[in-house]
């Protein structure tokens, strides 16, 4: 598997592996004492780790896979992304706004996309708030410019 160093989440999930990986070994190896034994112990370790480490690595994949869809090159199956995914781009897009106004909006939204939090975290109280308070905003700048923009007439021609 490979990652897109765009997300900068490579050496996140590689931490995040090898912590995995020491689990399963002192699992295995609790009370092995004679090298026999710790033969016996770690056979299909790989299999019960390689599911351990889907798990690991599935956030990442799914973060970066769900930005991605965003660019017209990416080849989704099917009809594009499902309401859903539009949904969550909508929110994340003020989630982002937000992130220019607030520091600790930004903050937290980079321990998110860093991997220090996990990604439920995205639906945090502290970014769905700023998130309405940013479509607010926007919807309001909309609707200002529709009703008080003043209206530019054409120029007139000069003979």
């Amino acid at each position: 598997m490979i990652l897109s160093q765009v997300y900068g989440q490579g050496m996140s999930v590689a931490a995040m592996s090898c912590l995995a990986l020491d689990a399963e070994l002192k699992a295995a190896l609790a009370g092995a004492a004679t090298p026999e034994q710790r033969r016996s112990a770690v056979r299909g370790l790989s299999r019960t780790f390689q599911k351990k480490l889907a798990g690991v690595i599935a956030p990442a994949w799914m973060m970066a896979a769900a930005e991605d869809i965003r660019y017209p090159a990416t080849k989704v199956a099917g009809n594009g992304p499902a309401p859903p995914s539009r949904l969550m781009q909508g929110y994340l897009d003020n989630v982002i706004r937000a992130c220019h106004r607030d520091v600790g909006t930004i903050e937290l939204f980079f321990e998110i996309a860093h991997m220090i939090r996990p990604p439920s975290h995205i639906l945090h109280p502290r970014l769905v708030a700023a998130a309405l308070k940013e479509a607010l905003y926007s919807s309001l700048q909309q609707l200002w410019a529709l009703l008080w923009a003043p209206a530019v007439a054409p120029a007139k021609k000069v003979a």
